[in-house]
């Protein structure tokens, strides 16, 4: 059985459990020509959006086989539609892709793309959320590898007719990332493209202005838990402060803050603005990169960051008033619209 997404109550995440599916640089005015979509998309919601519990099974390289959960939005049938495959970042889980409507705006991104007829797949990377396997995962049993080739297994599921716990498989993916989660989507496409396109948002190869936020002697201080978490001051300096909703921040801090394994932490700092290790390098085919213009931990150059791929095609866009949390931002649809028109422009739905 399938639920339908109701939001009646704005902190509520309605999210079904089933094992049955159905297959079948934009300038700053561009926000005034959204206007009337945006308002309908804040009216309905997540109204009439389907929401499904999918758990995957993959194996690390430490040979112990692991749960990937994900949640699957759409409207109507999936199977003959294009699947976004969307990876949250450190400290988040599939919420980040789905979160409520709050003071009369919509912040789900899975809502925003079912109802535009792509379906969604929003998964918890391992060690977050429920991807825990049996039991907790050890903090330092994770490494950066383990949540490529996972990303990676699960692609190749998606692919197989039948074969998946979803019941169909897909022909048209891509891989949609955010912060860490790009990261984990960059590696995993690297490594023998196994999604059609890839598109990349909160992520690039170079710190912001001035440097990173945080010293060395905080990186340390995160780093000394198996799990690593991102709470107060440091978690709202993720937001553009003068057009975030404080209430959505606090939204953020009580109820979509997780935690990321200490491994893939530390082998994630050490690639975070390196090209090579990160694999950017090997990308090939199409590739989107949306930067906040007032994003607190990496730069918005996009000419920069085309030179990041240089066997790719590269689309690279700057979102103005956005800061590191695309989605938990109220300009977050201006994002989500380039996103479509870029899938649609290159014949990926």
């Amino acid at each position: 059985m399938t639920h339908t997404r109701n939001f009646l109550f704005p902190f509520a995440l309605t999210l079904g459990c089933s094992l049955l599916s159905a297959c079948g640089g934009a300038p700053p005015e561009a926000y005034e020509a959204l206007a009337d979509s945006l308002q309908d998309d804040d009216a309905r919601g997540c109204e009439g959006i389907d929401a499904q519990r999918h758990v995957f099974r993959v194996k690390i390289a430490n040979g112990r086989r692991l749960n990937v959960v994900g949640y699957l939005y759409s409207r109507g049938g999936v199977g003959d539609k294009t699947l976004l495959v969307a990876v949250h970042g450190a400290t988040y889980t599939h919420s980040y892709w789905d979160a409520p409507r709050i003071n009369q705006h919509s912040y789900s991104f899975a809502c925003y793309m079912a109802r535009r007829n792509y379906t969604v797949l929003a998964i918890d990377n391992l060690g977050a959320g429920e991807s825990t396997g049996e039991g907790m995962i050890e903090g330092d049993a994770i490494r950066l590898t383990d949540e490529w080739d996972a990303l990676g297994q699960l692609l190749t599921q998606l692919r197989a007719p039948h074969h998946n716990p979803i019941g169909c498989g897909f022909d048209k993916t891509v891989l949609v990332g955010h912060s860490f989660g790009s990261l984990a989507s960059i590696g995993t496409q690297a490594a023998g493209h196994p999604a059609d396109a890839l598109i990349v948002t909160g992520w690039s190869h170079m710190p912001p202005p001035g440097g990173l936020p945080v010293d060395n002697s905080v990186v340390f201080q995160l780093a000394a838990t198996p799990y690593v978490r991102i709470d107060g001051a440091l978690r709202t300096r993720l937001y553009f402060g003068p057009t975030a909703d404080p209430a959505m921040i606090a939204y953020d801090a009580n109820h979509l803050a997780d935690h990321l394994p200490r491994g893939v932490f530390l082998d994630s700092f050490g690639a975070a603005f390196n090209p090579v290790l990160s694999h950017a390098t090997q990308v090939t085919g199409k590739v989107l990169v949306q930067l906040g213009e007032h994003d607190a931990l990496f730069s918005s150059d996009g000419n920069a960051e085309r030179a990041a791929y240089p066997l790719a095609q590269v689309t690279a866009q700057t979102l103005p008033t956005v800061g590191h949390c695309f989605n938990l931002q109220p300009e977050n649809r201006h994002g989500w619209s380039l996103m479509d028109t870029w899938l649609r422009q290159n014949h990926l739905r």
